[in-house]
């Protein structure tokens, strides 16, 4: 599924910088609230002396994750929105409407209030069923967005600003026969081949294990293959709220009391399972909604008058606050199994099926009980932290041992045989005693040095002591056997994949047929169908073998090894291209071309406008926002 999403997300908001603003008010990238001046403590992201808000950041994230939503047809989580970058795209693209506004700020730059009128006109967002602006539907859009016309105008007024700035630049540049002709040739020739792969795997039965001689040489001759890293001895006091809170004694009276005065946190909104079908005006919404109250199959008429699949339809479990509000009373107004009347958003029409209601509820205590419970240990702890934290540097800065100072504070004392600079111990396992900043420290010091009192996360400390260095020093046979046996048998089956391609390709040379001969050694052929240099055509050959075969002349055979394979390819047929006869193809080339280096002039401006305005992003409030 997260495959899938991140193919559609890639052509939703396009990769390009150049084209990820100029579509920011053309496919209604909504974005208001903009950088301020000065030092505002919630700022997400400074850019120079600008500063973006975290509510400008999250309501744009919010917009982006609702549109994604409903254009995808699926529910995605802030897990998946993650993965897929959101975030950081939307960082990106309010980073760079604030570069461009400060460019333009300083090239004097502005939209007069016809250009704004026409933008606003032009948008299909804000045009009736006839193609042309109508104000009712502009004043309805605006409000399910949640913005003011005088809100809306004023970034519309900055967008055609950026929009100016941006077209004076990409807009600008050609392509002249020149270069596009040569370019096209290159680019669009196209090839067959026919290939035969070989994979080392194949020839497991074919090639003789290492004796203990063999394995005891290889391990002699690649000794810095199997090298153990540097390993440090060290003893270290460590305090986390993690190791007080079990100490904190928390009464029946105490959690009781914390339950109620959050008794809120613990209600559970009503939750809805809803199906949707999305079309593009009433009268297609009104007949799917006939048909469908006549006793018709909601999938069935999603998929026969939107074209929608069942996944498609799914939206998942969702609350009120999940769905804007115009869907969320849609939604929320009729039972389980019954479909809602339809309902207008700026991407269409809507149609809801109930499928199934879970009614709002109020967690018991008992089920909370042991959360809350750690909770206030937890609070305790972070109480009492930062005095142990003096005490125990009070302790140590009279000359006592860490041994010492454990004992007398009644504190653990951690003490490590061996751990590498990645925090790992020499069976590979992470030592989780250790804090990652502990253990960086420790790779500072030398033997029988200690650290000062040291921070690491929000509300930790540590001290640590090197107690012994033991320098990095090749692992001994028997510890690494295994690995030295894979690494033979790896380095024997790539040999004799690669000698038998190139017994193959002799043979193709001296005027055999490769698919015979491949059928000798029990190996299959396919030809290809035609290709280009980008692999266009054929996207499972490696790299290496499409650049072999655009180097060989026809009827040449060619070896190339790759990723645990040996291939050898015939090169069969070469379809050159011809920019005069392919017309409609080296236009929509040059096109490309010119779009390329607009996005280049314009990524190259973006990198100097940040070289005078410097960006920052505040990871104590990004993190907290996504």
């Amino acid at each position: 599924m997260l495959s899938g999403l991140r193919n559609f997300f890639a052509s939703f908001v396009g990769k390009v910088v150049f084209v990820l603003i100029l579509l920011a008010f053309a496919s209604g990238f909504w974005y208001f609230g903009g950088p301020t001046g000065g030092g505002d403590p919630a700022w997400a992201v400074r850019v120079g002396d600008q500063t973006i808000a975290a509510e400008t950041v999250r309501a744009d994230y919010e917009r982006e994750l609702a549109r994604l939503r409903a254009e995808a047809g699926i529910q995605v989580d802030s897990a998946q929105a993650r993965a897929m970058g959101l975030p950081g795209l939307v960082i990106e693209r309010l980073v760079n409407q604030t570069l461009l506004d400060l460019a333009a700020a300083d090239l004097n730059l502005a939209a007069s209030d016809d250009l704004v009128r026409d933008a606003i006109r032009r948008n299909p967002a804000f045009q009736g069923p006839d193609g042309t602006f109508d104000r009712n539907v502009y004043g309805q859009t605006l409000r399910f967005a949640g913005f003011s016309e005088r809100q809306f105008e004023d970034m519309v007024r900055r967008e055609v600003a950026r929009n100016q700035l941006l077209v004076s630049m990409g807009g600008a540049v050609t392509v002249p026969d020149t270069i596009l002709k040569p370019l096209f040739r290159h680019h669009h020739e196209r090839r067959t081949a026919t290939v035969v792969r070989i994979g080392d795997r194949d020839l497991a039965d074919a090639v003789e294990p290492p004796s203990e001689q063999e394995l005891a040489a290889y391990h002699d001759a690649n000794a810095e293959r199997f090298m153990a890293p540097e390993y440090r001895s060290v003893t270290a006091i460590v305090l986390g709220v993690d190791h007080l809170a079990p100490q904190m004694a928390v009464s029946d009276a105490e959690i009781r009391a914390e339950y109620q005065d959050r008794v809120d946190e613990f209600f559970q909104p009503e939750q809805r399972t809803l199906q949707q079908i999305v079309v593009p005006d009433r009268d297609a919404a009104e007949r799917a909604l006939e048909r469908i109250r006549g006793g018709a199959d909601f999938l069935t008429v999603a998929e026969e008058e939107a074209g929608l699949s069942a996944d498609a339809v799914d939206l998942g479990t969702v609350t009120r606050r999940s769905l804007l509000p115009a869907l969320a009373d849609a939604a929320f107004s009729v039972d389980e199994g019954e479909v809602a009347d339809p309902v207008q958003s700026p991407i269409g029409w809507h149609l809801f099926k109930v499928t199934e209601v879970m009614p709002a509820s109020t967690v018991p205590l008992a089920d909370v009980r042991d959360e809350i419970a750690a909770e206030l240990a937890a609070e305790k702890a972070r109480d009492a932290l930062f005095d142990l934290s003096n005490r125990l540097q009070d302790t140590l800065g009279a000359g006592v041992s860490l041994e010492e100072a454990a004992d007398r504070l009644d504190l653990p004392l951690i003490r490590v045989d061996a751990v590498d600079a990645t925090g790992r111990d020499p069976d590979g396992d992470p030592v989780e005693a250790l804090p990652e900043a502990a253990v960086e420290e420790a790779f500072m010091l030398g033997a029988g040095e200690e650290s000062l009192l040291g921070e690491y996360g929000i509300e930790g400390y540590f001290v640590v002591r090197v107690d012994d260095v033991m320098p990095p020093a090749v692992r001994p046979l028997e510890s690494v056997r295994a690995e030295v046996r894979d690494a033979v048998m790896a380095d024997r089956l790539a040999e004799a994949a690669a000698e038998r391609a190139e017994g193959i390709a002799d043979a193709v040379r001296a005027g055999r047929d490769l698919a015979e001969v491949a059928g000798d050694h029990g190996l299959e052929s396919a030809t290809t169908p035609p290709f280009n240099r980008g692999g266009e055509g054929a996207p499972d050959l490696p790299r290496g073998l499409i650049e072999a075969v655009f180097e060989a002349d026809r009827g040449q055979a060619v070896v190339v090894r790759a990723r645990e394979a040996s291939f050898i390819a015939e090169v069969q047929d070469t379809h050159p291209a011809d920019p005069d006869r392919d017309r409609q193809e080296a236009q929509a080339f040059r096109d490309n071309l010119r779009v390329s280096l607009g996005n280049d002039l314009v990524a190259q401006y973006l990198d100097a406008m940040r070289q005078r305005h410097p960006v920052a992003v505040n990871p104590e409030v990004t993190d907290r926002l996504f």
